[in-house]
Order: structure tokens, then C-alpha cells, then sequence
């Protein structure tokens, strides 16, 4: 299956309301049909999150593609607290911006 045939698959079914007004649409769940490196590793837990239309858009629900985008966020928040204690960075930082 092409990312192209998926809107075209996708089988829509009753919203409410409600979910309507938020721009929320309920669909029939796909099997999966993919490459074995893209099933989920043992080590992945299932969770359920409400995306808007333009974050999903951007990640074509792509959830490989989510999870590399959140571990660099972890990876740059790390490095963020690992800088602001070390105090050689903090001493360059201090002189570059006395200069």
C-alpha cells in the first residue's frame, strides 16, 4: 500500500458532534503492511494522542517519523541541562559575551 492509496482506503466512520467541532474524525483502524523494521520494537508502549490537523499532516502519521522527531527532543533537552551545569561552558560563554 502507497502513503498516495491511504485517504482512498480509509474508511470513515461516525463522529460526533462534539469531536466534530474540534476538527476530530473517527476512522476504521488498518492492518499493518509494511517492512518488518518499522513494526514496533519490544521495547514500544501504545499510547493514543490527539493530534491537530497540521501536526499530523506534517507527520503523515508516520509514527517511526514521531518517535525520531521526540528522541531528538530528548537528546537537545539533555544536552541543554548538561551544558547550563558545566561550568568550563558557562566560563566561555561569559567571556564571549564580555568581548
Amino acid at each position: 500500500m502507497k502513503k498516495t492509496d491511504v485517504d482512498v482506503e480509509l474508511e470513515y466512520l461516525k463522529t460526533s458532534k462534539e469531536a466534530q467541532a474540534v476538527g476530530l474524525r473517527r476512522m476504521k483502524r488498518r492492518h499493518f503492511e509494511g517492512l518488518k523494521e518499522n513494526l514496533p520494537s519490544e521495547n514500544s508502549v501504545k499510547v493514543e494522542v490527539l493530534l491537530d490537523d497540521e501536526v499530523a499532516s506534517y507527520f503523515d502519521r508516520d509514527s517511526n517519523r514521531i518517535n525520531s522527531v521526540l528522541h531528538s527532543a530528548m537528546k537537545r533537552e539533555k544536552l541543554a541541562r548538561e551544558l547550563l551545569e558545566d561550568e568550563k561552558f558557562i566560563s566561555g560563554i561569559k567571556e564571549k559575551l564580555a568581548a
